[in-house]
């Protein structure tokens, strides 16, 4: 965002939440328990979203430059 732009890859973030939308319910879901125990606890869903974050990084990495 600071070069202006939106991040490349072949996909993006939420595309690839489209594709695995259980994985993204279940750390959304997890972070509601936590929230209705008195927690602030996102670290499921966090960790989902990094991986899809390096997904698409990875992709835009292995793209040729235009």
């Amino acid at each position: 965002m600071k070069q202006g732009r939106i991040l490349g890859g072949r996909k993006t973030v939420p595309e690839l939440i489209r594709e695995n939308r259980d994985a993204y319910i279940a750390g959304l879901r997890s972070a509601d328990r936590a929230y209705e125990g008195g927690q602030y606890d996102i670290t499921e869903l966090a960790a989902y979203l990094e991986g899809l974050l390096k997904v698409q990084v990875e992709e835009t990495i292995r793209q040729p430059a235009p």
